[in-house]
């Protein structure tokens, strides 16, 4: 009995088995409704506009599950109208279609913004001279630009923003904001226009030797200044540095020197804000005649650089590059040492020294007075150097910081002149800083011509014919009066020798 209930239950396993296998393999049904969309057109751009649905049969109703998407029916037709959509992010509806019971949903789609096309920096920075640029500004949706700035012009065109920049007429940067809207997306983009850079009149840039700073030494660039153009900074480098950028002077030191100053700069004021002194740009700056450490340069040519910043770090568009020779004197101290001036029939030894450096020295030795006779540094006279001659400037200089007392006269102290012929008489004047002489290095620099300095007296044009020293002294009327020595004057023209 045992045996056969088992083998009647395995037969009807099997049977169970096989009616389940059947199940299984035999075709779905298909669940279709007798309504049906034939064709769409049911996606938008972020601009909108209408679309349309086409279905089998009339007499349907639709619905839209979107306040942004409506939608009728008409005949078989479905008409849909889609709003501007200003987002990034694309948008869905649907729409739900019925008709005799049955429904179906239908999907309508409007897409985001999309900014590909629009290839625009977020920062532009201009040259002074000005130019139209050209950029991709092509988006699926409407694209609007302005700007607030009177000196850019802003076109669309073809997918491209074509981008006028009037030249700066000013030396300082100036600033403007150019912004771009693509739907509800926008964007704005800061403009920067640089100064038109060129040389500063006035500026001399020149190679000061070296000095100490702590224990280091450094070269020194100087920049003479004669108009002010504000206040600058100095560098040096090669002409190699800048034939191989392939840019102009002016462009090398706009795109290259500039943006390089303005960062070290910058460097030094974070390093001592880290410390917590407040040091602003401008206090790295220098004004007026001045001088400044650069690293020290081997023998050689050079160019050495002063480039105008405002306060803020930005350039001014001034600058000057002059050329030096590092291992040969500057024209300035050409001019230090001593020197042999004929007097008479012999010569006197002039002794030049530094005063203001590449501004002005102390000169001794004129006509041949010590500088000690009758009191200390009563016959050193201060003349000028002309940075953009490299010559000495011999004025008319009235020692007044020095004094002694004459036993008939007072109070005396020396008046640098010379004298004049004037309707066939001699005179001299106290006008101080009319020029008696200028002096004219050679090219060897082993000497230099003294020339004659003019003046016009009542309308008659006439010259120096020497340089002197004269004791000044108030007489008893209270005026101004003179006295001077014979033998004792420099004849013009002459000549200096390098001793």
């Amino acid at each position: 009995m045992k045996t056969c209930y088992k083998a009647a239950l395995a037969s009807f396993v099997a049977v169970l088995a096989l009616v389940s296998c059947q199940q299984k393999e035999a075709e779905p049904v298909e669940w279709r409704t007798e309504l049906q969309v034939v064709s769409s057109d049911l996606v938008f751009t972020p601009g909108g506009g209408s679309g349309t649905a086409v279905l089998n049969l009339s007499g349907a109703s639709v619905t839209s599950n979107a306040s942004w998407c409506q939608a009728s029916v008409s005949g078989e037709k479905i008409n849909v109208t889609v709003g501007e959509w200003g987002g990034l992010e694309s948008r869905y509806a649907v729409l739900t279609v019925s008709r005799n019971g049955e429904s179906l949903d239908v999907s309508v789609v409007q897409y985001g913004v999309n900014l590909g096309g629009v290839d625009i920096p977020s920062e532009l920075t201009f040259a002074g001279d000005g130019n139209t640029f050209t950029y991709e500004c092509a988006a699926n949706t409407q694209v609007e630009v302005s700007t607030s700035a009177d000196w850019l012009t802003p076109t669309l065109s073809d997918g491209q923003l074509n981008l006028a920049v009037a030249a700066n007429p000013v030396k300082s940067v100036r600033f403007g904001t150019l912004t771009i809207s693509v739907g509800d997306v926008v964007k704005e983009v800061s403009v920067m226009q640089y100064p038109v850079f060129e040389s500063a009149p006035g500026w001399s840039v020149s190679y000061g030797g070296t000095k100490m700073s702590g224990s280091t030494e450094y070269s020194v660039i100087v920049n003479t200044v004669s108009i002010d153009h504000g206040m600058y900074t100095v560098a040096a480098g090669t002409s190699a540095e800048v034939a191989a950028t392939g840019l102009s002077e002016a462009d090398y030191v706009r795109d290259v020197l500039a943006p390089a100053l303005a960062s070290d700069i910058n460097d030094a004021v974070a390093y001592y804000a880290s410390y917590g002194y407040n040091y602003p740009f401008y206090m790295f700056l220098l004004s007026e005649s001045d001088w400044d450490y650069v690293t020290l340069l081997e023998d050689g040519k050079y160019i050495a650089y002063a480039i105008g910043f405002d306060a803020d770090g930005y350039p001014t568009g001034w600058y000057k590059a002059d050329e030096i020779e590092v291992g040969k004197l500057s024209p300035y101290q050409l001019w230090l040492g001593t020197w042999s001036v004929p007097r008479g029939d012999g010569a006197d030894t002039w002794i030049v020294e530094q005063n203001v450096e590449n501004e002005s020295y102390k000169v001794s030795g004129i006509a041949g007075f010590d500088a000690d006779d009758y009191a200390t540094g009563a016959f050193v006279a201060i003349v000028d150097f002309d940075a953009e001659t490299s010559q000495m400037v011999f004025r008319i200089y009235d020692n007044t910081g020095v004094t002694w007392q004459d036993s008939s006269r007072g109070a005396m102290n020396g008046l640098l002149s010379g004298q004049f012929v004037y309707n066939g008489s001699n005179y001299y004047t106290s006008n101080v800083g009319l020029v008696i002489s200028r002096a004219t290095m050679s090219e060897d620099g082993n000497t230099a011509s003294l020339s004659r300095g003019g003046l016009t007296v009542s309308g008659q044009a006439t010259e120096f014919h020497n340089m002197r020293w004269y004791g000044m002294y108030t007489n008893s009327s209270g005026s101004r009066a003179a006295v001077s020595w014979n033998g004792y004057e420099t004849a013009l023209p002459n000549t200096m020798t390098r001793l």
